[in-house]
């Protein structure tokens, strides 16, 4: 199977591409010292999955079934137009994700958003058990007797394109998605104070933990975040942190939820600010119509996030 490199039009692809060469030469040698033979390491290698690779042929299919007009909506016609076979695609399309193809694409219209806001009121209201807290959130506090603060951030793949992290000494500070290249000047803009290192392996777990396939037994401890803002915006996350995967709620529902019901413009402001996507669920928030709205990596995005998370909760069935 040979995956794609080039990407269509929906979700950019980023500033880095990926080198996927392959040696396609058999050896048909039997060697007994085959650790110390290159070819056969460069074998080994080609072997193994380019978890890159794989996310960007999964992001430009995700980006074909969230064009504004979809002219491919069946997981035959994604396939060809990334150029993979249907098992192929829905194959990479589990493993990258953890949900089925076909479930994806039943779940992307949100025609009963306004039902699954009343259901997700209910589910909020009487959780079955307890939910831990998902972050473990420091609040920026500055010191001008101490040296600059040190922020070291990445850029990852992900099955929904390109994304740029960030993360201070207590935690990530920033998650956003990258496809227009401008999120290093969002990032300098928030921490101007800051000196930025660029080191991919600080950030590389918790864009694992945003991006992971969904797993109703796992416990995962808290992800410790650094958050600078308002007491107000503050709030207003930390109260999106608690809106569970597969459930969506309105602006006035977080207005509700951190004490000022009439607030929801405010709220709205302090959701389009959240600097964390996906970790701070920013997408789970619509208008109480059941209209998207307004997201900051772009309304296709959060339509398929939604997707994602809607398709994974209560689909237990067996990988394709």
């Amino acid at each position: 199977m040979v995956l794609p490199t080039t990407h269509p039009a929906g979700f950019d692809s980023g500033p880095r591409p990926v080198d996927n060469h392959q040696d396609d030469d058999d050896d048909d040698d039997d060697d007994d010292d085959d650790d110390d033979d290159p070819t056969a390491a460069a074998e080994d290698f080609a072997a193994m999955p380019d978890t890159e690779t794989e996310d960007r042929a999964v992001a430009a299919a995700i980006a074909l079934l969230t064009a504004p007009d979809p002219c491919r909506t069946t997981a035959a016609a994604i396939a060809q137009s990334v150029g993979l076979d249907a098992e192929d695609l829905e194959r990479l399309f589990w493993r990258r994700t953890g949900v089925r193809l076909d479930r994806f694409i039943a779940c992307l219209p949100l025609t009963d958003a306004r039902a699954l806001m009343a259901r997700s009121r209910q589910r909020m209201a009487a959780p079955a058990t307890p939910a831990a807290p998902p972050l473990a959130i420091t609040v920026w506090a500055p010191d001008r007797s101490q040296a600059a603060p040190v922020i070291r951030w990445g850029r990852h793949p992900s099955p929904f394109g390109p994304v740029l992290a960030a993360a201070g000494e207590t935690g990530v500070c920033r998650l956003g998605f990258d496809g227009d290249a401008a999120e290093p000047v969002r990032l300098a803009a928030e921490w101007p104070e800051a000196r930025l290192i660029e080191d991919a392996g600080a950030t590389r777990a918790a864009v694992a933990r945003a991006f992971a396939p969904p797993d109703p037994n796992a416990e995962p401890t808290p992800l410790p975040v650094l958050l600078r803002g308002t007491p107000f915006q503050r709030r207003v996350w930390q109260a999106l942190t608690a809106i569970p995967p597969g459930a969506i709620v309105s602006y006035r529902d977080v207005a509700a939820a951190v004490g000022q019901p009439k607030a929801a413009r405010a709220v709205g402001g302090a959701v389009g600010a959240n600097p964390i996507a996906v970790l701070i669920p920013c997408h789970r928030v619509l208008l109480t119509s059941g209209a998207l709205h307004h997201y900051g990596w772009g309304p296709a995005r959060k339509r398929a996030l939604l997707a994602w998370e809607r398709a994974a909760d209560g689909d237990h069935r067996a990988p394709p």
